[in-house]
C-alpha cells in the first residue's frame, strides 16, 4: 500500500482560523471597555453559556461515528461566534470610539428564541435528510451502507451523554427565560 505524503503545507490548514481569533482580539483590546458596576448577577449570562456549551454540546453527541466531531465543532463555533456577534451588535452603540460591555448588552437576545428554535430544528431535519442514502434495497446481506448506516447509530455512552446535555439545556432554559420577570429583591426559600 503505497504511503500517503502529506503536503508541505498541511500544517497551515488552521492560519486562517488563527488570524481571525487574533483579529477579534485585537478588536477586543482596541474597542471594549467593561462597565465599573459591581454588581455582578449574570445568571442569565451563565445560564445561556451553560446551555450552549453544554447542553446543546452534549446533545449532538448521539451518533456514535460523529459524537467528538459535534462536540468539538460546537465548541469551537460556540466560542468564535459569541465574541464575533458580542462585537457585530455592540458596534452600532459605540460610546467614545468604545463598546462599553454592561448586563444589558450581554444578556441581550436581539433574534427571538422561538425562531431560532425553529431554524435549528428544521435545518436538522433537512441536513439528515440530505444526509442519509438515497438507495433502493435490493436483498438482506450486509452491504458498506449497512455498515454505515450502524456507524450513524446510537451507542450507550452516546445516549447518556446525549441525556446530560437535554437536561443541561432544558435546566437552564426556564430561568433564562423567567430572569427578567422576578424582582431582584424579593427572597426565595424553601418552604
Amino acid at each position: 500500500m503505497p504511503q500517503i505524503k502529506m503536503h508541505k503545507f498541511s500544517h497551515l490548514k488552521y492560519l486562517p482560523l488563527m488570524l481571525f481569533q487574533l483579529l477579534l482580539m485585537v478588536l477586543f483590546f482596541i474597542f471594549v471597555r467593561y462597565d465599573g458596576d459591581k454588581h455582578h448577577d449574570l445568571r442569565g449570562f451563565e445560564g445561556t453559556h451553560v446551555m450552549i456549551f453544554v447542553g446543546f454540546g452534549f446533545l449532538m453527541t448521539f451518533l456514535k461515528k460523529y459524537s467528538y466531531s459535534a462536540l468539538g465543532f460546537n465548541w469551537f463555533l460556540a466560542a468564535i461566534v459569541i465574541q464575533w456577534a458580542f462585537l457585530c451588535q455592540n458596534f452600532y452603540h459605540l460610546k467614545d470610539n468604545k463598546i462599553l460591555a454592561t448586563k444589558e448588552t450581554l444578556l441581550a437576545d436581539v433574534g427571538g428564541s422561538i425562531a431560532i428554535h425553529t431554524f435549528g430544528a428544521y435545518f436538522g431535519l433537512g441536513t439528515s435528510w440530505a444526509m442519509k442514502p438515497h438507495h433502493k434495497k435490493t436483498s438482506t446481506a450486509p452491504t458498506a451502507t449497512s455498515a454505515a448506516v450502524d456507524l450513524n447509530g446510537p451507542t450507550y455512552i452516546s445516549d447518556v451523554t446525549a441525556m446530560i446535555g437535554l437536561f443541561a439545556k432544558l435546566s437552564f432554559l426556564s430561568p433564562l427565560k423567567d430572569n427578567e420577570h422576578y424582582d431582584d429583591d424579593v427572597n426565595w426559600e424553601l418552604p
